[in-house]
């Protein structure tokens, strides 16, 4: 069985759907998760040569997992908030099951 790592994440709706105009009081998901599977994540990029950079590591799994959610997870009006935590252990996840 593949191994995964889930991620916490909310969104949030800043505008009306309907008529696109600003709501007055932005409306805050519940947690939602979403699941990184180790096979996925080996295919975007070459972990072991970005890993070899600390500071481009954090950038580069920091983008991953938020355009990741984005595009699979949430709609064009949805913003998310991913707290810094979840990308920490997103980046632990790469370095012990890809990098290592």
């Amino acid at each position: 069985m593949s191994k995964t790592i889930v991620v916490k994440y909310r969104t949030e709706k800043s505008h009306c759907q309907c008529c696109d105009q600003k709501l007055p009081k932005p409306k805050i998901s519940e947690d939602k998760e979403f699941e990184f599977s180790i096979e996925r994540t080996k295919q975007w990029v070459d972990w072991k040569e970005i890993a070899e950079f600390d500071e481009d590591l954090g950038d580069i799994v920091n983008d991953y997992v938020y355009q990741t959610i984005s595009f699979f997870a949430t709609s064009s009006y949805d913003g998310l908030i991913i707290e810094s935590s979840e990308y920490d252990k997103v980046k632990k996840f790469i370095l012990e099951e890809i990098v290592a």
